[in-house]
């Protein structure tokens, strides 16, 4: 989260996140040779450069967000089931978990809801005992790893990642969340492991949301018709807010009053045509902790401040059916997947290199001022190093021209002439 500048939504100005400061970076076809690819269920950062990413033939696999090529491939699903979630170990730790959808007997030779896998994709080992059609994981911590099946929570302890140990419940039952035999819908933990969410749906068909803390308390923040059930959760870093992207597409905000009490603070949507009619079916907070991303089964992304409650901007896919996304650890991208089969890496660009509230032409001739120029004495960056490499060159250009609008035909600063450019607009995806 530290690495670089956090230049996704981290913005010192007043200059409002919008559209226009996107960029799909790139576009990964997962399976180019195919006629009917794979559909991406999960994906999650390994870290600020690498992807995983886990699809409906049980296969996982590692995709470099620079290059766009698979670092290595692996078939993880017993008899081709899909891959449900993704949990990577906190702190830059040497592994990561994932659970398979439909697994109802553990018992079977291969039938395994949640495996470890090393970080060069390579499976370290089987955790059984845990039931569910759907089944959450998240890592509590880098020795703790919670598997909710059914209404249950299982924890176990992975710092041993070949022999993990179940710590609660010789029983193997797991404490209760109240709500045994439910189908689990969404799981989250906050950052620092202290409060646990869990959503779910009823054999009613009701949906139900609830919040541990620890393993003593539950809480019943929210109970609704089966319309208004949560499909995605998670907390902002500092572990005050809980957002839930909902089944009728608006996003539930909860704030910590008190160490055992949470409050519903508002419900957001957008009003446009029958958009606020498109299930959410994945969210994510940005590390900074006040943006927040929302996947909707249409393939929209919708941009929420939480601070003022307010829309900021739309994304739009093609042909991206119940997409799935995350952030990267230090802010630079946001990766989206659905079931076309495709990542799309997105990039957020500040382009107002000359802090006058605008993106436009004057931001490209900022960046001519100092081309060629590494960074200052001290360490830190250039006016116009966009992309934080220590130098402004034309990768800076090319990132801001590529989100401003009307270059196309005016003609190239002498030193773009010299580049081999005629237009500025040529400067784009150069």
């Amino acid at each position: 989260m530290k690495t670089l500048i956090s230049l996704l939504f981290v913005i010192a100005s007043a200059m409002p996140v919008t559209a226009q400061n996107f960029a799909v970076s790139k576009t990964i076809d997962t399976e180019p040779e195919s006629t009917y690819p794979p559909e991406l269920y999960t994906l999650a950062f390994l870290n600020n450069r690498v992807v995983l990413t886990g699809d409906s033939h049980g296969q996982l696999r590692a995709w470099n967000v620079n290059t766009g090529k698979a670092l290595w491939r692996t078939d993880a699903g017993a008899y081709g089931q899909p891959v449900y979630e993704i949990a990577i170990q906190p702190s830059g730790g040497g592994f990561f978990a994932i659970s398979l959808k439909g697994v109802l007997n553990p018992n079977h030779a291969r039938a395994n809801s949640v495996q470890l896998f090393n970080n060069s994709g390579a499976h370290l080992t089987d955790i059984r005992g845990v039931l569910g059609l759907h089944v959450g994981i998240v890592f509590k911590d880098r020795r703790t790893l919670y598997a909710t099946g059914r209404g249950q929570n299982h924890q176990f302890n992975v710092g041993q990642p070949t022999e993990p140990r179940r710590v609660n419940n010789a029983n193997k039952e797991g404490f209760s969340l109240g709500l045994h035999g439910t189908r689990i819908l969404a799981t989250a933990l906050s950052q620092n492991g202290t409060y646990f969410a869990v959503a779910s749906q009823l054999n009613t068909g009701n949906a139900v949301l609830k919040l541990t803390r620890g393993t003593a308390r539950t809480n019943t923040l929210y109970e609704s018709g089966p319309n208004y059930k949560v499909n995605a959760l998670a907390f902002s870093p500092t572990e005050h807010r809980l957002v839930a992207g909902r089944q009728d597409g608006a996003i539930q905000i909860w704030e910590r009053h008190s160490a055992a009490r949470w409050l519903h603070k508002a419900t957001l949507r957008r009003q446009l045509g029958d958009l606020e009619n498109k299930p959410i079916t994945d969210i994510a907070y940005h590390p900074d902790g006040r943006w927040v991303a929302a996947a909707h089964e249409d393939g929209t992304l919708n941009l929420w401040d939480t601070e003022r409650r307010a829309h900021s901007a739309t994304l739009y896919q093609r042909q991206q059916n119940n997409p799935s996304l995350d952030f990267s650890p230090d802010g630079q991208w946001l990766v989206s997947g659905g079931h076309e089969g495709k990542l799309h890496l997105w990039r957020y660009i500040d382009g107002d290199v000359n802090g006058d509230g605008k993106i436009n032409i004057g931001d490209l001739r900022a960046i001519l001022n100092n081309y060629g120029k590494k960074q200052n004495a001290d360490g830190t960056l250039r006016r116009g190093d966009v992309n934080a490499d220590g130098i402004v060159n034309r990768r800076d250009l090319a990132l801001v021209a590529e989100i401003v609008e009307g270059i196309e035909g005016i003609p190239a600063a002498p030193m773009l002439r010299r580049l081999g450019l005629q237009t500025w607009g040529d400067m784009k995806r150069r």
